[in-house]
Order: C-alpha cells, then structure tokens, then sequence
C-alpha cells in the first residue's frame, strides 16, 4: 500500500526509505525514489533514519500500538498514521497527519504532509510538547502530586 501510494504522488517527495523486516514476503516495486532496508536495524541505524526523515509513515493495516510512534515522538518527527487499533491512544488527531489504510487516502496523507506546512509546523510543535510531557521528570513530578495529595 505504501509503495504504490508513493509511485502515485512520487514527484512530491525525494526518497522513501522502508525500513525494518518485513515478517512476511513482500514483493518489493522497483522505482528510482524507493529504498528498501528490509533487515533489522541497530539503535544507531534507526536513529540516523529519524534524524534524516521529514516525515515517519504508519501505514499499518490492523495494529494494537506502535513502539516506532514512542522514537517518532522523541524525534519530534511528523507522522502520518493510519486510523487502525490503538495508535489514537498514543496520538491525539492534532499530533499526526491521519488517513485510513487505503492507497489513495494514504497518498493524500503524504502530499499534505509536505505541503501543508503549517499544520506539519503544528503537529511538530504538539509533539515537542508530548515530548516534554512523557519525560522523566514530568512524569516524576505527576507521581509525586498524587502522592503528596
């Protein structure tokens, strides 16, 4: 799905890179803005991948959560996500560019994600503020106001 929602919108972006095993067969297109890393990465392979990205793709089709939405976030990295299983419980509608699991609903979701500078400005900024709100210390000082309460 994700493949052939970027071959139809390829002239928006400059690379995709689909990264991680894969769990089953996947018969991979060929196109020249398509990478494909289908192995498993090391916490430095993948942190150069999040420094390197403008945008982290969801594109799940049924899924509980997603650990990948926890390094978006510390990434502070705008993330376009599909509305399947609980990733709503880990991302506000404000705090990611959301489609449903189809082709065309997921290259729509792209092409606003880089043109819609605004809200990707947003939802990076909401993210920042998850960030911060996730912390140690933030979480530290929640704990302690219940206790102390």
């Amino acid at each position: 799905m994700l493949m052939n929602s970027a071959v139809a919108i390829s002239n928006e972006f400059d690379k995709l890179i689909i990264a991680g095993k894969s769990l089953y067969p996947i018969e991979y297109l060929k196109h020249e803005k398509i990478e494909i890393k289908d192995k498993y990465l090391s916490e430095e392979e993948i942190g150069e991948l999040l420094s390197w990205a403008d945008v982290l793709i969801l594109p799940y089709t049924e899924a509980t959560q997603s650990a990948v939405i926890t390094l978006g976030i510390y990434a502070e990295l705008p993330m376009i996500c599909t509305n399947v299983g609980g990733f709503s419980e880990q991302l506000r509608e404000d705090e990611s560019f959301w489609c449903e699991p189809n082709k065309e609903d997921l290259a729509f979701a792209i092409e606003e994600a880089f043109k819609n500078l605004e809200k990707y400005n947003n939802i990076k900024s909401r993210l920042m503020e998850k960030k911060n709100e996730l912390s140690w210390s933030a979480i530290a000082e929640q704990i302690e106001h219940i206790l102390l309460s």
